[in-house]
């Protein structure tokens, strides 16, 4: 999986597809954080074959570097990450004016998620709900208001690492 020639983010990001296409300029743009990089990958990939052109970070610096670089129209956030966890990557995202759906992807406790969703509307953020860990891959179309691609049997939904 190539990664981007950007040293300071060099190992902690992945582009899901081959490089970019010049398909995925029409495709909206999704950016999955999460520090366990085969369930990062696994969402990432579900939401490419929901017609998205998923990027991956594994740390809360590269997802900074890669929103500031290309805002995407939806993030999918961890609430647990090493170094800053998900509520400081919302704070970062208000202070940014963000536009994109956020979406909470977490399995902690669902007050705590609650709390998340609370202080991204609080911070004017456009929070499009949460997703609990583990993850099926129907749910995740349903949030995204996607069907998954013809290629995938969307009856045996594969279920995400927590």
């Amino acid at each position: 999986m190539p990664v981007p020639d950007r040293p300071e983010v060099e190992g902690t990001v992945a582009r899901i597809a081959r490089g970019r296409r010049r398909s995925d300029r029409r495709r909206p743009r999704l950016l999955v954080v999460d520090d366990e990089p085969a369930v990062g990958r696994t969402i990432a990939h579900a939401a490419e074959e929901c017609g998205y052109a998923a990027t991956l970070a594994i740390s809360s610096a590269a997802f900074r570097d890669l929103y500031l670089d290309d805002p995407p129209e939806v993030v999918l956030l961890d609430l647990s990450l090493p170094g800053a966890d998900g509520i400081e990557l919302l704070r970062f995202l208000g202070g940014e004016g963000a536009r994109s759906t956020i979406f909470i992807v977490s399995g902690f406790d669902r007050r705590v998620v609650e709390s998340a969703m609370r202080l991204g509307l609080a911070l004017g953020l456009r929070m499009g709900g949460c997703l609990t860990k583990p993850l099926m891959v129907k749910e995740l179309a349903e949030a995204l208001g996607r069907e998954p691609g013809a290629d995938r049997d969307s009856r045996h939904a594969l279920c995400l690492g927590s």
